[in-house]
């Protein structure tokens, strides 16, 4: 037997680990995670705190038509977990090494993102206010740790109240 196997049988079931670590979906922190020695919490943002996917979806085509380029949704799912200084060169509106136009170009495009999150809003995903909560009354600091942009999260907690 191998010892992925041993450890798999030792589970009582698929869910273990989710038991054992906070959930966001959780009203609170689980009774064995309160036992977990915890100094702090990170978090990730996009898909954790916040689903910025159509907020992102709509300036990558608002940037588009500034440009007077072209732009599919396949094309633009395509580009999803891509960093903007490698979808622009793949899109062909910037070349690779040109970094000055790879920058000008991503920075109009996150503040686009910032001006439709200011029209429309935004909320934490469910579960996020209650578990940052929990946490808090535990004493256990938290963070992001991200690639987003910094403004692009500032301008995310001050609109959920989470700063």
């Amino acid at each position: 037997m191998r010892k992925t196997e041993r450890w798999t049988e030792a589970l009582p079931s698929r869910r273990r680990p989710s038991r054992v670590l906070p959930s966001l979906h959780a009203p609170g922190i689980s009774r064995h995670a309160r036992r977990m020695p915890l100094s702090a919490v990170i978090f990730d943002f996009d898909g954790v705190v916040i689903d910025s996917h159509e907020a992102h979806e709509r300036s990558w085509f608002m940037l588009a038509e500034e440009l007077g380029q072209t732009l599919t949704r396949e094309t633009f799912v395509s580009t999803f977990g891509r960093r903007n200084e490698s979808i622009l060169p793949f899109l062909g509106w910037a070349k690779e090494d040109d970094r000055e136009h790879i920058q000008q170009l991503g920075d109009r495009k996150e503040v686009l993102y910032r001006e439709i999150l200011r029209a429309v809003g935004i909320e934490p995903l469910p579960g996020v206010v209650s578990l940052l909560e929990n946490l808090k009354k535990e004493g256990i600091p938290c963070a992001i740790g991200t690639s987003t942009p910094r403004a692009n999260v500032e301008c995310v907690l001050e609109l959920t109240g989470l700063a």
